[in-house]
């Protein structure tokens, strides 16, 4: 990964209690839902991936200064506030974020640093994004 790379660890809001109340084919259209708003949230460049329930990661291989992270941090957010009408239903769900730059850092740090990010904007609240500290 280049210097200027990014991680960033996505992890819906609300999507349980989709899951739980509507059904997993609900559940199902609503991660197709999530993916497709985070593909319009990034750039051209950037890599999208579900890594596994209701987590996404999005690598950032160019460019990735500080700024440029928080706005397709909060672009994410936003993207994920708005209703997703399915099947007669209003469907609300939303994201935390957790951001950290590569730096020097192996993948495997990176990923570690990013979950922590993401853990502390969980532990802010729904809708929150927070940046690992450079290394």
């Amino acid at each position: 990964m280049s210097e200027t790379g990014a991680l960033l660890l996505v992890d819906l809001d609300g999507f349980k209690a989709i899951n739980d109340s509507h059904g997993h084919a609900v559940g199902d259209a609503c991660l197709q839902e999530a993916a497709r708003r985070l593909r319009a949230a990034c750039r051209d460049t950037d890599l999208v991936a579900r890594i596994g329930g209701d987590e996404f990661a999005v690598l950032v291989a160019q460019g990735a200064d500080g700024p440029l992270c928080e706005a397709i941090g909060r672009r994410i957010v936003a993207a994920m506030r708005e209703p997703y009408p399915h099947g007669g239903l209003c469907l609300r769900f939303g994201a935390s974020v957790g951001i950290a730059r590569a730096a020097a850092s192996a993948p495997a740090d990176l990923f570690i640093r990013a979950d922590a990010a993401l853990y502390a904007a969980k532990a802010a609240g729904r809708g929150t994004l927070r940046m690992a500290p450079p290394r």
